[in-house]
Order: C-alpha cells, then sequence, then structure tokens
C-alpha cells in the first residue's frame, strides 16, 4: 500500500513536468522567449506544480481506486443483516463512487476557480490561460478527496447506528479485531489520513506564494476555508471509523459475554468444585475477549504524523493570523 502511493507520487510528478514542458513550448511558439521564462518560473516556482500534482493528484487516485478497494473488504468483514444489505450497498457505492462524487467536485470546482480567477493570474495570453487551467484542476482534486473522506465517514456512521442494538439484525465482526483485514483498513485510513493533511498543506502554501494581482481583496481570505473544511474532515476519517470498529469488537464481546453468563446461570446445577473451575474460565474468557477487542486503537503512535502536519500548520496560521502570538514568538529568537 506504502508502494502505491509513492508510485502514485512518482507518476504525478513526472506529469506535472511534461505538463509543464508542454506549456512552456507553447508559450515559446505562441508569445516568445521572455514569456516562457516567466510562464517556467511562475508555473514551477512560485505555484509549485511538481509539489501539489505528486501529492493531490497521487491521493485523489490513491483514495479513488485503493480506497474503493479496502472498502469493499468491509462486505466481508462485517456480518450484514440481510434487511440492511441493500442499503448498506448503497452506502458503499456512493463513498467509491467517481459519478456521485461529481455532484459535489464540480460545483465546489467551479466557485473554487471562479474565486481564484478573480484574485488575478499573472502573464498574458497563452500562458496566463495554460496557468490557470492548471490551477483550477487542484480544486476538483482537492473537493474529490473531501466528498470521499465525508461520504467514507457517512458510510460508518451508518454502520454505527446499526450495531449497538442487541438485537440479531445488528452488524457485527466476521474477523477478529486485531486481524489483517482490520489493519489494512486501519493502515488505509491513516496513510491517507496523513497524506491529506501533507496536500492541504502544500496546496494552502501554494497558493500563497503564487502571484496574483489580488484584484478583490476578500478573496484572499477565503484562503482559511480548507482549514476549516479539509483539516477537520481527515481527521475525523482518520479516527472515526477506528472509533466504529472497536465500538463493534467491543458490542459483539460484551454481547458474547452476556450470552455466556446467560448459559452457565441456567444450567443444571454441579457440584462446587465444577461450579469454581467454571467461573475461573468464564473470567478468563471475559479478559482474552476484551483484550482481543482492544486490540484495535482509535489512536496510536501512527496517527503521529497527521497530528504534527496539523498541529504544524494551526501554529502558522495562528503565529501569521495574530499579531499578539506572532510578537510572543518573534520575542523568544530576540
Amino acid at each position: 500500500m506504502i508502494a502505491t502511493c509513492f508510485v502514485y507520487m512518482l507518476l504525478f510528478a513526472g506529469m506535472a513536468v511534461v505538463l509543464g514542458a508542454i506549456g512552456a513550448v507553447g508559450t515559446l511558439v505562441l508569445q516568445g522567449e521572455p514569456m516562457m521564462r516567466e510562464f517556467i518560473r511562475a508555473y514551477f516556482g512560485t505555484f509549485n506544480a511538481i509539489g501539489v500534482a505528486s501529492t493531490g493528484y497521487a491521493l485523489m487516485f490513491f483514495v479513488r481506486r485503493t480506497g474503493r478497494q479496502v472498502m469493499s473488504q468491509l462486505t466481508t468483514d462485517l456480518s450484514i443483516p440481510a434487511e440492511h444489505a441493500f442499503s448498506f450497498a448503497r452506502e458503499l457505492e456512493r463513498a467509491t463512487s467517481w459519478r456521485v462524487t461529481n455532484y459535489i467536485s464540480i460545483p465546489l470546482t467551479i466557485i473554487g476557480s471562479l474565486a481564484l480567477w478573480w484574485r488575478g493570474f499573472p502573464l498574458a495570453g497563452f500562458a496566463k490561460g495554460y496557468l490557470a487551467i492548471s490551477a483550477f484542476s487542484i480544486y476538483y482534486v482537492a473537493s474529490n478527496i473531501l466528498s470521499f473522506y465525508l461520504f467514507v465517514i457517512l458510510l460508518f456512521r451508518y454502520i454505527e447506528d446499526r450495531s449497538g442494538s442487541r438485537t440479531q439484525d445488528r452488524f457485527k465482526l466476521q474477523v477478529s479485531p486485531g486481524g489483517l483485514e482490520l489493519r489494512t483498513i486501519d493502515t488505509f485510513l491513516v496513510m491517507s489520513a496523513t497524506m491529506g493533511v501533507l496536500t492541504l498543506y502544500i496546496g494552502i502554501r501554494a497558493t500563497l506564494t503564487a502571484t496574483f494581482f489580488d484584484s478583490v481583496p476578500f478573496i484572499r481570505e477565503l484562503l482559511l476555508l480548507p482549514f476549516v473544511l479539509y483539516l477537520p474532515a481527515t481527521l475525523c476519517y482518520s479516527f472515526y471509523p477506528r472509533y466504529v470498529l472497536r465500538h463493534i469488537s467491543e458490542c459483539d464481546t460484551l454481547f458474547s459475554i452476556e450470552e455466556f453468563e446467560r448459559q452457565i446461570a441456567t444450567s443444571p446445577p454441579a457440584d462446587l468444585k465444577s461450579s469454581l473451575e467454571l467461573r475461573k474460565l468464564l473470567m478468563d474468557v471475559k479478559e482474552t475477549m476484551l483484550n482481543d477487542c482492544r486490540a484495535t486503537p482509535i489512536l496510536g503512535l501512527k496517527d503521529a504524523p497527521s497530528l504534527t502536519m496539523s498541529l504544524i500548520i494551526l501554529i502558522q496560521v495562528i503565529v501569521q493570523k495574530d499579531s499578539v502570538y506572532a510578537n510572543f514568538v518573534k520575542s523568544l529568537f530576540r
């Protein structure tokens, strides 16, 4: 899974270089060498096309392709009641479908592209248009990733709502809580969330370093919106599904223990020695099952990269936007 993500990063970094070369050649032919130099400086420098493509596009294809495979494992990892099979399949399809994603991604891309265009792009003619289209595409990438995160959260909320009842028509685990199947889901969630925070950081930084005329002043302040929308969604996407899986595991364990105790209580009376041995066995079973269900942590060391990146981003925003904190930090280095 790590290798797949790395391959995507290399692939889209190379594509960014190729598309930049095409734009440079087109600018040279249509507008001459001076404009070509300005285009190269803006495309690879201030707009950081390689960094944005190697993280944003790579993450989009990673969550859409690998994510579809990983999320489809839920159909075998969970015991799905027959009455919920159709609605669960619909929720799963919504979370992994490109078509449904476009209902969110396309409107957000249009809104973001208009806001970015109103800021005033540098250059002119072909170079300006090519640079603008390249920048607009990242809004589709970002909104596509965000919609995947949101639909996965909604999918696991659907599962959670139908996993806590004591009836037979509830979602149950069919695999061990610490088994390979759930570790695969856990690894995917942590990797994609960490990449999401890194993508957010690089994308926002590229829009801050990019050269705009800022013809509409308040548009610049809208750059704070990704922190409000994307960062909480990314962190919730990382933690919440694992919380739901642990919740199901704990419910399965507690219900099994209660059923075991009920069977012991209703069984025919035995001699004192047999009764003590049976109760000792019950205590051992309780301890084993509870330790097993705790094997899937909600928050662990694998979350450190995404949490660290989030903390760095928040500190940077606070220092840049809050003069009190900024002056305090500057005073520490005098």
